[in-house]
């Protein structure tokens, strides 16, 4: 066990397990009721799948880089970049809304639950930047399958995640150049009053995570595709 674990980090890992588990045991049980038929009056936009399924993502997007920066520290988290993998999975199994949500929301409440990402300015530009993965690759994802050159080669999958991560990544930058003029934030870190070079500088340090991200991804993706469809069906 990490020596910097102490009684507050059990806690707050034992509250993200039971988010975590608690999401779990509600997936299971709508996967059981499958063919039960929709309450009276429920929007199939406000499907109670996507609800359960956001908060699935929302926990693993918070336990994951938890479980990372208390083994690793941030140099870790920053390498690998634990919390965009469930924000990038979300937006194949949910609409665009929720996937949208499910960004925006999980790099704020890691922040309140755990202090990372910080407040300020960090939290911000992630939550722009996470919002748009999840939006991006549900939008992209939907469209591209249409086309089944690109959907027999699994092409759809791949060029949905470039897209989003490329989009993300430019939403970012024009955070920081945003902060930067609303705020005059110049020396939270030596890059970040720059906004190419912030872009720039978290591509190099997030290498080996984006590469994590580009094969585990697509794998996750194709495995589970079968339950993407049933999601949209559903």
């Amino acid at each position: 066990m990490p020596e910097n674990l102490n009684y507050q980090d059990m806690t707050r890992l034992f509250i993200l397990f039971a988010f975590l588990v608690a999401a779990i045991v509600g997936l299971v049980i709508l996967a059981s009721r499958k063919d039960a038929r929709k309450p009276a009056g429920l929007s199939t936009r406000f499907d109670l799948s996507h609800v359960v399924l956001s908060a699935l993502f929302i926990s693993l997007g918070i336990l994951i880089p938890t479980i990372f920066h208390l083994l690793g520290g941030q140099s870790l988290g920053r390498m690998i970049l634990p919390m965009h993998i469930p924000v990038l999975i979300a937006g194949f199994f949910l609409m665009p809304g929720y996937a949208f949500l499910v960004g925006a929301i999980t790099p704020f409440l890691s922040s309140i639950i755990t202090g990372m990402p910080p407040l300020f300015p960090m939290m911000y530009i992630m939550v722009f930047e996470l919002s748009v993965y999840g939006l991006v690759v549900s939008l992209l994802y939907r469209w591209l399958k249409r086309f089944e050159g690109l959907r027999s080669l699994r092409l759809h999958i791949i060029l949905s995640l470039v897209g989003a991560m490329i989009m993300g990544r430019v939403i970012a930058g024009l955070t920081v150049w945003s902060l930067v003029g609303i705020s005059g934030v110049t020396d939270i870190t030596p890059f970040i009053a720059n906004p190419l070079a912030y872009v720039i500088g978290s591509v190099s340090a997030g290498s080996i995570g984006i590469v994590i991200q580009l094969i585990v991804i697509p794998a996750v993706v194709i495995v589970l595709e079968p339950a993407v469809r049933r999601s949209e069906s559903g």
